[in-house]
């Protein structure tokens, strides 16, 4: 998920909602739908289907409409007081790969050359 989400349902003061179409469970994406709480309505987060509904942080800044993720370690408690650990780290972007994976492929062709002369 981008650090600034479009969020496609917005309450302003205390929720926003957007479509995860990579959500992670277990080993496999699924299509979810990953709503965010500010402490206004208690904080934490929840998926329509796969995350039960988790208070304590608010996992973003800014308004609800334009909302920036935070990155850092999350604690939340759930309904029946169960407490999960959530660490959130920016991934990096697709062109940082890519400038990665053309940086080897140059080393690897000079290396080629000086082996071949």
């Amino acid at each position: 998920m981008s650090q600034d989400p479009n969020p496609f349902f917005v309450e302003d003061s205390f929720a926003f909602a957007v479509n995860s179409p990579n959500l992670i469970v277990g080993i496999t994406a699924v299509d979810d739908i990953i709503c965010f709480f500010n402490t206004g309505d208690l904080g934490g987060m929840n998926t329509v289907t796969y995350i039960p509904d988790l208070y304590g942080a608010q996992l973003c800044s800014g308004p609800e409409a334009s909302p920036t993720m935070l990155t850092g370690k999350f604690y939340f408690t759930d309904a029946s007081g169960d407490c999960y650990t959530l660490n959130v780290t920016n991934a990096p972007e697709p062109g940082t790969w890519l400038l990665l994976a053309s940086g080897l492929a140059a080393l690897a062709l000079k290396r080629n050359q000086l082996l071949a002369n």
